[in-house]
């Protein structure tokens, strides 16, 4: 049995149903107000692929883990720990509900993105993170144009987590890119640095905590 049949099987387990949930509209607000107001519809379109990115504890992990959040609050969402760095501490600490997240750790980035896609495809989650912090090469377009395909068609959301200037998601594929740098131990600033949603170049800041 493979890889991805091997998942397929534990998210059935898991979620019995297929538990798919993405709110009641077409919006997912991330609850992290500076965010939400830059956006048009104060929140990301469902359907769209996202990608947090910023240099080495520029705080990045931890917004996403705000973001999770919201996202587990509402249904699943499935973890590719592709660079062996999730901590479920500090995910819990920033609100994140482990029992509707599933941590998935692979070597194996071409694996984890054609498991991310099927698990999409086949409405097991609302939402799936490949976390690429660590990964240099780029990434195969033919790959990534069917993870997009089946983000649209599930009206999920698929977001990459990188590290800033890694540029191994090209901006053609992404509709929202975030651009997260750290101006204090509690506070990062947000710049749009690509979007098809709203206007680029805006720039916020956010409380990872108080």
């Amino acid at each position: 049995m493979d890889t991805v049949t091997d998942l397929k099987n534990m998210m059935g387990k898991k979620w019995p149903g297929a538990v798919f949930r993405n709110g009641n509209g077409s919006v997912f607000s991330t609850d992290i107000e500076p965010i939400d107001a830059l956006l048009p519809h104060r929140g990301i379109p469902f359907g769209q692929m996202i990608e947090l990115t910023g240099p080495p504890s520029s705080g990045k992990t931890s917004l996403l883990y705000k973001m999770l959040a919201k996202i587990t609050g509402q249904g699943s969402a499935v973890y590719f720990d592709l660079s062996n760095s999730f901590f479920p501490s500090a995910a819990t600490y920033y609100g994140v509900d482990i029992n509707h997240l599933a941590v998935v750790k692979t070597g194996e980035v071409l694996t984890g993105m054609r498991a991310a896609e099927i698990l999409l495809e086949h409405k097991k989650t609302a939402c799936v993170v490949i976390d690429l912090a660590d990964q240099k090469k780029i990434l195969p377009m033919t790959l990534l144009h069917r993870l997009r395909m089946q983000t649209t068609r599930s009206k999920g959301l698929t977001i990459f987590l990188t590290e800033n200037n890694s540029h191994i998601i090209p901006s053609s594929i992404v509709s929202l890119r975030l651009s997260i740098n750290r101006l204090s131990r509690r506070q990062v600033e947000i710049e749009i640095t690509k979007s098809r949603i709203s206007k680029e170049g805006l720039k916020t800041r956010v409380m990872l905590y108080d």
